[in-house]
C-alpha cells in the first residue's frame, strides 16, 4: 500500500490532508517544547507583595 499514491489519486484532498497533518504535528511539537519549558511547579498567582506569604494574619 503506497500511502503517497493514494494521496496523490486524492487530488487537492490528499495536498490538503498532507498539509494538515503537518501542521498538526508541528503544533504538537511546539506544545511539547513549552511543556518541558515550564517548570513543573510554576506559580499560577503570585502574591500581591513578595512578603504577603510572611505576614501573619490569624
Amino acid at each position: 500500500m503506497d500511502i503517497n499514491a493514494n494521496l496523490n489519486s486524492m487530488g487537492r484532498y490528499g495536498r490538503v490532508t498532507r498539509i494538515g497533518a503537518v501542521v498538526c504535528l508541528l503544533v504538537a511539537c511546539v506544545l511539547l517544547l513549552v511543556s518541558l519549558a515550564t517548570p513543573s511547579g510554576a506559580v499560577t498567582d503570585l502574591p500581591a507583595s513578595p512578603t504577603a506569604h510572611l505576614t501573619n494574619t490569624h
